[in-house]
C-alpha cells in the first residue's frame, strides 16, 4: 500500500527546530524557528495578535522622558 505522505527529511535537526511542508521538495523538513520568523517578516504573513502583543511587551519596556515643554 503506498502513501501519499510527504518523506521527513532529518538531515538538518537540532534543538528546538519545528517540522514544515517544503512544497518545492514535496518533504517535510526541520527549520530553525528564526527562519520561520524571518520568512513571516519579508512576506508580511504575521499574525496581528502576534504583532499586536509584540507591540504592547514593547511599549511596556519603553519609558521616555521627554522633560518639559
Amino acid at each position: 500500500m503506498a502513501s501519499n505522505f510527504p518523506k521527513i527529511d532529518f538531515t538538518v535537526l537540532g534543538d528546538g527546530y519545528v517540522l514544515t511542508y517544503n512544497e518545492n521538495r514535496n518533504k517535510l523538513i526541520f527549520v530553525d524557528p528564526d527562519d520561520v520568523l524571518s520568512n513571516s517578516v519579508k512576506d508580511d504573513s504575521l499574525p496581528e495578535d502576534f504583532l499586536n502583543k509584540l507591540g504592547d511587551d514593547l511599549d511596556n519596556r519603553i519609558d521616555i522622558d521627554s522633560g518639559l515643554f
